[in-house]
C-alpha cells in the first residue's frame, strides 16, 4: 500500500527560538575557523563563475552546506555550515552572516545591500496522526467493512523523510483480535525511490465504531420527524445495543412516545407513529367497494395513528364499525 504522508508539525522538543538563535551564532563562528583553516592552503577558488548567495534555498538532508547557500562554489561545496531547519520552519541569514562565511572561505562576494538567504527543509513529517490514517486505510482496503477509531499507545518517533516525490508508507505487519481491540503493527517508511528507510513498530487500541441516527435537536411527543431533523453521529459499537435504529428511514414520519433530547441513540420503542385521529371527534369515512367510492361522517371510538385499525360509530346508522386511518380525522373501510 502507498500511502502520502506530507505533513507539517512543530516538534515539541525542538529548541527555543532565543537558543536556538546563539546555537547558530556559535556554529558560523565555528565554521568561520575551521574555513579559514581549511582554505588556509589554497585560497582561490578555481570555478569559473564567482561564488554567489542563493535568494532561497531548499535542504533535503539534515544539514546545510556551503553549496546550499552559495552558487558557483567549486572548492568545499560539501563543508556543513549548520544543521537544516525543522521541517516546516525556515533558517534567515542576512548579509552579516553571509559576509562572515565568505570572508572564512576566502571568496570575493560582498554584500550589495540587504542580502540575505532563506533556508527551509525539503522534507514530510510522518507522525502519530498520520499512522492512525494509514493503518484505518489498511482496514478497509483488507475487506473488514467495519469503521476503527484508531489509538496509538506506544511512542512514536518523529519520522522525517527528504522529498523526492511522494513518500511512501507501508503497513508490512498487522495483528489484531477478531472483533477488534489491541493490535499491533509494523510501519515502513521510505522516499519515493524506496530509499531512507525507516521502521516503527506500534500498538494501539483498534475499536470498532457505527454510525447511528440521532435527532439535530429536541423533540417531544407530537412533533414529526422529518429527513432535515436527523444527524448520523459515530458511537462505539460496544455501548450501542442490538435494538437500536441504525437508518434514518426508521425515524421519519413518527414521533416521539415521550421527549427524546439531540444526540441521543434512538430505539424503535421511543417512537410511534403520529396520532391521526382523536376518540370522540368527527372523522370522514370512506368506503371502498369494487371501484365505488362512498363517503360519510362518523366518530372516532378511540385515538388511532397512521396505519391504525380503529373503531367508529356510523352518524346516520349509529352501527360500530372497523377502519384503518389513512389520514388526518379519515378512517377508510373496505
Amino acid at each position: 500500500m502507498t500511502a502520502t504522508a506530507t505533513f507539517k508539525r512543530t516538534n515539541p522538543n525542538e529548541l527555543s527560538a532565543h537558543l536556538a538563535g546563539k546555537l547558530l551564532v556559535i556554529i558560523l563562528a565555528l565554521t568561520v575557523v575551521a574555513g579559514i583553516v581549511i582554505c588556509g592552503a589554497n585560497k582561490a577558488f578555481a570555478g569559473p563563475l564567482n561564488p554567489v548567495p542563493r535568494a532561497d534555498v531548499a535542504v533535503k538532508g539534515h544539514n546545510v552546506t556551503l553549496g546550499d547557500v552559495f552558487e558557483g562554489v567549486s572548492q568545499n561545496a560539501e563543508f556543513v555550515l549548520a544543521p537544516a531547519p525543522q521541517p516546516g520552519e525556515e533558517l534567515v541569514w542576512n548579509s552579516a552572516t553571509l559576509l562572515r562565511i565568505a570572508t572564512a572561505f576566502d571568496m570575493p562576494w560582498r554584500p550589495q545591500g540587504d542580502d540575505q538567504v532563506r533556508i527551509r527543509r525539503d522534507a514530510s513529517i510522518v507522525d502519530s496522526g498520520t499512522i492512525k490514517s494509514i493503518l484505518r486505510d489498511h482496514l478497509t482496503e483488507s475487506g473488514d467493512p467495519a469503521m476503527y477509531n484508531i489509538s496509538v499507545t506506544s511512542e512514536v518517533p518523529q519520522i522525517i523523510i527528504p522529498n523526492n516525490g511522494t513518500p511512501r508508507v507501508d503497513v508490512t505487519d498487522f495483528n489484531m483480535q477478531p472483533v477488534g481491540g489491541t493490535y499491533s503493527a509494523i510501519i515502513k517508511v521510505s522516499d519515493a525511490d524506496g530509499k531512507n528507510q525507516q521502521t516503527v513498530n506500534v500498538r494501539g487500541v483498534a475499536e470498532r465504531v457505527v454510525s447511528v441516527p440521532v435527532l439535530k435537536k429536541d423533540k417531544r411527543n407530537g412533533e414529526v420527524i422529518n429527513q432535515n431533523d436527523i444527524a448520523y453521529v459515530t458511537r462505539k459499537a460496544s455501548t450501542v445495543g442490538p435494538n437500536v435504529i441504525q437508518s434514518a428511514g426508521e425515524m421519519i414520519g413518527s414521533t416521539p412516545r415521550r421527549a427524546i433530547a439531540a444526540g441521543v441513540v434512538i430505539s424503535p420503542n421511543d417512537l410511534q407513529m403520529p396520532q391521526m385521529v382523536s376518540r370522540g371527534e368527527m372523522v370522514t369515512m370512506v368506503f371502498d367497494n369494487n371501484g365505488m367510492r362512498l363517503t360519510t361522517k362518523g366518530r372516532a371510538l378511540e385515538d388511532g395513528a397512521m396505519g391504525q385499525s380503529i373503531k367508529v360509530s356510523n352518524s346516520g346508522s349509529n352501527r360500530t364499525i372497523e377502519g384503518r386511518v389513512t389520514g388526518t380525522k379519515q378512517i377508510t373501510v373496505n
